[in-house]
């Protein structure tokens, strides 16, 4: 036998990650490669990522498992065969999961005529009549090497070879056991790769070149060309459908009309993505693109985007506010917008948005930071305009808005405007510095990376705005950080080994310790919401994903990469995000998903300390008056929630004095709790409203 080659306040608590992680909808991208219809029983679409199969009477795309990458399908009876990575796997299960087969080659292409399969490597040509368990021989008949890759194609029992280095076409109408070379006269000579794809019907071979389509009847002794002047490269793929010729090309699908011998185009709805692989499945043409799935409306003979709950775009970037989500997708092509944090999506027009380094969102105005410079929407984004003036044609990495200024990190420097007119100017620091990055800013507390040189970055933090700054050094060897400030805490980043956590101003910062399954060298992204942190690495290769959260300043930490789809070889997450109570993840080319259990019970407030803080009157009608005794922070966090454990107000104080008076007007009768938040301590009082 041979084996051939075929190849956020203290009181949430976090829960033990049992949940599984749910896909936004209305949402698409990625590159869905091929689509193969299996009988009646599931759809099979995959990806760069691995294979997802729909069955017949399931709405949802399932994620098979045991192949990340895929190549092409056929079928022997039911079990479906798949070419990835120069390697073979079968599935008996109509595509749910899948084996690998032996092997010890490597493999060109396989194919099926429905009863065999067939193989090439690079010197064989095999068969195998048991799945792939054994591969037998074949020995051609015509004399070619066997040192060239050869590219196979099949139909019922007819076998056409492709040999690119000799430009040899060969056919078999006996499943292999004898061959006879095909005429060249009237195409191209075929070097490797010139040779698109090869379809056989009713006696009359059809080929894609790169310098058109070319029919041969057997008849003849001559190829001639269809319509060379349509269709004037490689076609992906050929498909019959309702009796019709189908071809997939570029953004571009068409079919052949034979009364006038010339090819049509069918491309309306395509949206210029790239047409790949042509099936039907219960009467219906679907086609796969490298931005989604699409069907043919048979009546009006135009495409339809149906991804159906397929996730497997690429989210490259996400922007939260409120309910409101903005996620760039597929190589910044296409921007979607949700209402309802995540669940539902649907595309929108803007360049500006998905240009974006950075945006801003607020109930009045929309900030972008963008390689254009800086934009303001004052129509929540339905419309932009850029405020360069003074930028000097900087490429903006990040924004950040204080009280009183703007601020801007860039490729030339650190940029500050005041918020009206917005003319920007460069804030000297006193050295020279070529570039800014890692912009936090919290009032007038402003902290930023001055990049020296291109080894050389000097961490900077100014306490009035910007006018002067002081090195911050937050370790004992002074190193380079990032630094972002998530409210009410400054958050430092060295890497895998050491992270710092500040609430003093960026005065004072404690060590968080770093879950021990975080590998050395790995790259380590982080956000945070109130005291909640949560931690990933962006890798693409050889990781499973990695997600971990801790609400006690690294003392325990929670994993919540479980359910999460990936495959070994793309297992890159693009961004984790906090909204609300909602965690929200995009793995690379495997979509968008969230779940709401990681920050889930919302306890009521229990006093704690309660000889500290004192609020009067109680009960109150308009205003409190707060007094606090033997507190001494740099700020201070107050935020009121109802008996049902919501915040109804929330509110930043930098001294003690501001404290005195709070009013309240605007909030309902009934009970309530109030929390004055100082560093890593909570001061609690219950308070009623008349």
């Amino acid at each position: 036998m041979k084996y051939i080659a075929i190849l956020f306040i203290g009181f949430f608590i976090l829960s033990s990650a049992e949940a599984q992680w749910t896909s936004g909808s209305g949402i698409w991208g990625g590159n869905y490669f091929s689509i193969f219809a299996f009988d009646s029983v599931s759809l099979v679409a995959p990806s760069c990522n691995g294979i997802y199969r729909k069955t017949n009477g399931n709405p949802e795309w399932e994620q098979t498992s045991g192949v990340d990458f895929y190549h092409d399908f056929c079928k022997v009876d039911s079990v479906l065969i798949s070419e990835a990575l120069n390697a073979g796997y079968r599935s008996f299960d109509y595509g749910k999961t899948w084996q690998l087969l032996d092997s010890d080659k490597f493999v060109w292409d396989i194919v099926s005529t429905g009863r065999n399969l067939f193989a090439s490597d690079d010197d064989s040509l095999y068969k195998s009549s048991d799945y792939g368990d054994s591969w037998n021989n074949i020995t051609l008949n015509t004399g070619l090497n066997y040192n060239q890759m050869m590219s196979l194609f099949a139909w019922d029992t007819v076998l056409v070879l492709n040999s690119p280095d000799d430009s040899i076409l060969m056919i078999s109408k006996d499943e292999g056991e004898t061959w006879d070379s095909l005429s060249m006269t009237g195409i191209p000579f075929l070097n490797w790769g010139d040779l698109g794809k090869v379809y056989y019907k009713d006696s009359c071979i059809w080929i894609s070149t790169y310098l058109g389509v070319f029919r041969l009847f057997e008849d003849q002794s001559q190829w001639e060309g269809i319509d060379t002047s349509v269709i004037y490269n490689q076609v992906f793929d050929f498909h019959e459908f309702r009796d019709t010729l189908y071809a997939s090309f570029r953004s571009k699908c068409y079919y052949y009309n034979p009364v006038n011998s010339c090819w049509i185009s069918i491309s309306s709805g395509l949206n210029n993505d790239m047409a790949y692989n042509l099936d039907n499945w219960y009467d219906t043409l679907f086609l796969g693109t490298e931005f989604g799935l699409y069907k043919l409306n048979n009546d009006t003979h135009s495409w339809i985007k149906w991804d159906d709950g397929f996730n497997m775009m690429d989210v490259r970037k996400l922007f939260t506010y409120d309910n409101l989500l903005y996620a760039v997708t597929s190589y910044n092509e296409y921007v979607f917008k949700s209402l309802d944090n995540g669940e539902n999506f649907i595309p929108v027009d803007s360049s500006a948005i998905n240009t974006a380094n950075q945006m801003i969102m607020t109930d009045s105005l929309y900030y972008i930071a963008s390689d254009y410079g800086f934009n303001v929407s004052e129509d929540g984004g339905l419309t932009w305009h850029l405020y360069n003036e003074g930028l000097d044609n900087s490429i903006v990495n990040q924004i950040a808005i204080s009280n009183s200024f703007y601020f801007a990190a860039t490729d030339k420097g650190l940029f500050r405007t005041f918020t009206h007119p917005i003319i920007w100017e460069r804030i000297d620091i006193g050295i020279q510095y070529e570039a800014a990055q890692n912009l936090s800013v919290n009032n007038s507390i402003v902290i930023f990376s001055a990049i020296i040189s291109p080894v050389n970055h000097l961490l900077l933090r100014s306490y009035n705005f910007g006018y002067s700054f002081d090195p911050l050094c937050i370790d004992p060897e002074c190193t380079a950080m990032t630094v972002k400030y998530f409210e009410p805490f400054y958050y430092a980043y060295k890497n895998t080994d050491t992270m710092y956590c500040s609430s003093q101003g960026a005065v004072e910062w404690n060590i968080i310790k770093l879950p021990d399954s975080i590998e050395s060298g790995s790259t380590v992204r982080f956000t945070a919401e109130n005291n909640v942190l949560v931690l990933w690495w962006n890798e693409f290769m050889g990781k499973i994903p990695f997600i971990a959260v801790t609400d006690n300043y690294g003392k325990t930490w929670t994993y919540y990469q479980e359910g999460l789809p990936y495959t070994y070889n793309s297992s890159r997450v693009h961004f984790v995000e906090i909204n609300k109570t909602r965690l929200i993840a995009s793995s690379y080319h495997n979509g968008f998903w969230y779940r709401d259990d990681v920050i889930t019970d919302i306890k009521t407030p229990e006093v704690q300390n309660a000889d500290k803080i004192s609020v009067y009157p109680n009960p109150f009608r308009d205003q409190i008056t707060i007094k606090c005794d033997n507190i001494n922070v740099y700020k201070i966090l107050i935020k009121i929630y109802d008996n049902q454990g919501r915040v109804v107000l929330q509110q930043s104080f930098n001294d003690l004095n501001s404290l005195t008076n709070m009013k309240l007007d605007n909030i309902a009768p009934g009970v309530y709790f109030i929390n004055l938040i100082s560093g890593e301590n909570v001061y609690s009082a219950k308070i009623i409203k008349k």
